[in-house]
């Protein structure tokens, strides 16, 4: 992940065994208050006053790359499930905060699972976190093919990345995938119950604080 020469966007003005290994992996928090410690402060920023910030810079959207921040900084936001991650936007990589991913999940339709993306998501459910190579090698699927179905699954929020894969330098890497119920059993057990945040007035705050509703379709979307 590359750090832009350009200035921060304007937008940013100033089962029980799996549990007991994520809690291992990193330290035990007992409050949601503490869920933002260490992050990144224009990142926490963002994610408050918009509940999502985009990975990559973004013309119009705040954005990972336009605080400095690393790719090492970047997963362990997601390690610690500040973040969820999707995508969504334009296709593109964008973290949810907890309260906007508790809106839209609250909301959801059932979509995304089918025959076709089925076979991956029960196979994530079972191993994960798992790269996508694993699912690829494991279904005996080809590569592009796999990769579309793990893209829909991530898009509508059934999947999303739970852990590092294979570092392939200090500005990029791989992602190990978990299921949605995995992200939101590991928030609880670090953090206590997701925010309770209305759909709606979500959007309208978003409106408000001058996201275009262009964008605020893609979130709407998943719920329409």
């Amino acid at each position: 992940m590359k750090t832009p020469d350009l200035p921060i966007n304007s937008i940013l003005s100033t089962n029980a065994e799996s549990n007991t290994a994520f809690v291992a992996m990193i330290e035990t928090r007992n409050d949601r208050e503490r869920s933002d410690k260490n992050m990144n402060p224009l990142i926490a920023k963002a994610l408050d006053e918009y509940g999502f910030i985009m990975l990559n810079q973004h013309r119009y959207l705040p954005s990972v790359c336009s605080t400095g921040e690393t790719w090492e900084g970047f997963m362990e936001m997601i390690e610690k499930r500040q973040v969820f991650l999707t995508n969504l936007v334009e296709k593109k990589t964008t973290l949810l905060s907890p309260a906007l991913y508790a809106a839209i999940s609250k909301e959801q339709k059932t979509i995304g699972i089918d025959s076709e993306t089925a076979p991956i998501y029960a196979f994530v459910a079972e191993n994960q976190p798992v790269s996508s190579e694993n699912i690829r090698l494991s279904l005996q699927w080809e590569k592009k093919a796999t990769d579309k179905l793990v893209k829909r699954l991530e898009s509508c929020l059934r999947i999303t990345v739970l852990k590092e894969g294979k570092r392939l330098n200090q500005n990029w890497g791989t992602y190990r995938w978990g299921t949605s119920d995995k992200w939101r059993n590991d928030y609880e057990t670090l953090y206590g119950a997701l925010p309770d945040e209305d759909f709606e007035q979500m959007m309208t705050r978003l409106l408000k604080r001058g996201i275009s509703p262009r964008y605020c379709k893609y979130f709407s979307q998943l719920i329409d």
